[in-house]
């Protein structure tokens, strides 16, 4: 159980990644879109350092 419990348990987490990523991806865009103010540089920075 041990090795193919962790193959398909890698197996999984790859196809929970590649499902939601695009998701996400189109949400964060559409919460952006028509958006015109420009944050300050630190936002930006503290943005970015959190953002995967």
């Amino acid at each position: 159980m041990g090795f193919k419990g962790f193959i398909e348990g890698g197996i999984a987490s790859i196809d929970a990644v590649c499902s939601t990523r695009p998701l996400d991806l189109i949400k964060v865009r559409m919460h952006l879109q028509g958006e015109t103010h420009v944050p300050s540089p630190a936002i930006q920075i503290l943005c970015h350092m959190f953002a995967f």
